[in-house]
């Protein structure tokens, strides 16, 4: 990862230190795979429950990826690695095969490209993001996460388009607003950028999964 790809994860683990978070509570959820609190909830049962499964600690990474508690996706990325040196590379077999069998598959796309950046393969990943983008306009996190990549590119300005058109989409994206608000203040814009940050805090705080 390169040295502004940390420094981004740094400012979203700065966040989480203000809101840990709590015991998850049934909910519906939206947007391609992302899932409930509940089915949240149970992944990381499963993974207690199995604490050598790279496979399970995978699933929790993909869950957490699209709340506002990425920091808790990379944990699980980070023990699944430790656990399979490999298990990016079958994450990256696993994925094409269906992206191939299914291009409109965006759920494989998302997590081929997570197998793909583990890799260090950031330019293939930010393909896969991109083909979802395309594909359906208004996926907020495929959005966000195309402006993580493009800021890790030395691409700032295209990143900030890809967190704006993630906020067109879902204003209420906390890791979209937290990395737009980082944005602003490299930027030099420090007025927007408090506005950008006290937002993002306002609804992770208010968000079910932060302890109150």
């Amino acid at each position: 990862m390169s040295r502004l790809g940390r420094g981004l994860l740094l400012a979203v683990v700065a966040l989480a230190l203000t809101a840990p978070v709590a015991a998850a509570e049934p909910t519906v959820a939206s947007r391609f795979a992302i899932v409930g609190q509940a089915e949240l909830a149970t992944l990381v049962a499963r993974a207690a429950e199995a604490p050598y499964s790279a496979d399970a600690q995978f699933e929790v990474a993909m869950a957490f990826a699209r709340t506002p508690f990425p920091e808790r996706a990379w944990s699980a990325l980070e023990r699944m690695v430790a656990l399979d040196p490999e298990y990016a590379n079958r994450v990256m077999e696993r994925y094409s095969a269906l992206v191939e069998a299914d291009p409109n598959d965006l759920e494989a796309r998302f997590r081929l490209a997570a197998g793909l950046y583990f890799r260090g393969r950031t330019a293939a990943a930010r393909q896969q993001l991109q083909q979802i983008t395309w594909r359906s306009p208004q996926n907020a996190w495929a959005h966000t996460y195309l402006g993580w990549l493009q800021a890790e590119s030395s691409r700032l300005d295209l990143a900030i388009g890809s967190w704006q058109k993630a906020l067109a989409a879902d204003p209420s994206n906390v890791v979209a607003l937290w990395l737009l608000g980082q944005a602003h203040f490299k930027k030099g814009r420090a007025a927007q950028a408090s506005e950008t940050l006290k937002q993002a805090q306002s609804l992770r705080l208010a968000h079910p999964l932060a302890v109150k």
